[in-house]
């Protein structure tokens, strides 16, 4: 394992936008299925925009709620075709239209129904600012984000998902009046009559059970729900009533294969981690290792430069000394010739002196020697 597991195939495994063709009696069936049967007690009577309709499955039911009028606009134009060919509900039209960019005059629904939308968007302010514009003043907006602390994290069609808190204060930034509802998914088990039992909404019956008891056994803080669905208006808000929608049990054995699923790839996650972790660090000791061998031979070429300098200097001293060379040839020539002139002058004076000692030593010389005197003391009077 040299690589980690790809997430390409998250985008296709979450889907961008619910279906009740293709995910019935699933978890996110009942999500989308209670909000929209929860907003249907204020429908009646109401024009009502539907931002972000989809396949239009909650247009419906607001349409079948009683509403004077309903449109549902979305920007796929898939999703507004498959909705117009399956509408059949008088007061119902769907089209193509952009959420922050409403094609209605000022003030021209009673209800906006904005569900699992608002975090899909780059321009969210400007989607409430036009949520505002098109509600008369005794309009009412219902609007709904899953809640970023509790819903789980991944979702690569999501720009920003609101928090509780966050979504209030965008809403109290435009409207006087604004009030949160919790939304969650809980497991739950019910004693029902056959009637109710088979009830289904595709089953022609009524899929309403009714004065039907609940009890709830989990206690939670606000704030722990999966989806916030908030209120808001310019006056006084209505009451609302609670709704539970239930979903088919067999999405709780998907739940768990999805779970062992996910387990598995973490264990793999993990070992690829770890084996990158010990190739890291066999990476990390053969970088010590060149480290210490480059240190090594930083320290021999330090060595090999002095010695090349000292190399340098001794080579520069013999050159000064080759320099001197030819004086001290020129010098030798000229100490040869004196000496040569030093032998010629010894042999000279050896000459002289033997003639000298002839001279001397012989007969003459002595007869004259009293001669030589006289003369020499008469040239002494003469001075």
């Amino acid at each position: 394992m040299s690589e980690l597991l790809s997430s390409a195939n998250v985008a296709t495994d979450v889907p961008e936008r619910f279906d009740p063709r293709s995910m019935q009696g699933e978890s996110i069936e009942a999500e989308h299925f209670a909000r929209y049967q929860w907003a249907a007690q204020f429908a009646c009577g109401r024009r009502v925009l539907d931002a972000g309709c989809g396949v239009g499955y909650g247009s419906r039911i607001l349409a079948e709620a009683g509403a004077r009028a309903v449109v549902g606009i979305d920007l796929d134009v898939e999703a507004v075709a498959a909705a117009s060919a399956t509408r059949s509900v008088t007061p119902l039209t769907f089209e193509t239209g952009d959420v922050t960019r409403i094609a209605y005059e000022d003030g021209r629904f009673d209800l906006v129904v904005c569900f699992e939308v608002i975090e899909h968007l780059e321009a969210r302010d400007r989607a409430l600012d036009e949520f505002r514009r098109v509600l008369t003043k005794r309009g009412l907006l219902l609007i709904s984000s899953p809640n970023r602390t509790t819903y789980p994290p991944g979702n690569p069609h999501h720009v920003h998902e609101y928090t509780p808190e966050e979504l209030r204060d965008a809403l109290e930034r435009r409207f006087p009046s604004v009030r949160l509802y919790r939304q969650h998914t809980w497991i739950s088990s019910a004693v029902l009559n056959d009637d109710q039992f088979s009830a289904a909404p595709d089953s022609g019956s009524d899929s309403s059970l009714g004065t039907t008891k609940l009890h709830k056994l989990a206690g939670d803080a606000a704030g722990a729900e999966l989806y916030t669905v908030a209120m808001a208006g310019f006056s006084d808000l209505p009451a609302a009533e609670p709704l539970v929608e239930l979903a088919a049990p067999v999405e709780l054995r998907r739940w768990d294969q999805l779970w062992h699923e996910q387990d598995d790839t973490l264990h793999k996650h993990l070992e690829i981690l770890r084996d990158r972790d010990e190739r890291i660090h066999r990476q990390d000791e053969d970088i010590d290792r060149q480290a210490k061998t480059l240190d090594h031979q930083a320290r021999e070429l330090g060595r090999q430069a002095k010695e090349l300098e000292l190399a340098h200097q001794q080579l520069a001293s013999a050159e000064r000394e080759l320099a001197c060379l030819p004086d001290i040839h020129s010098k030798m020539e000229d100490l040869a010739a004196v000496n040569d002139a030093l032998v010629g002058i010894g042999t000279d004076a050896d000459r002289l002196r033997m003639d000298y000692e002839l001279v001397v030593n012989s007969t003459s010389w002595r007869i004259t020697r009293p001669l030589r005197r006289l003369a020499d003391r008469l040239r002494n009077l003469k001075r």
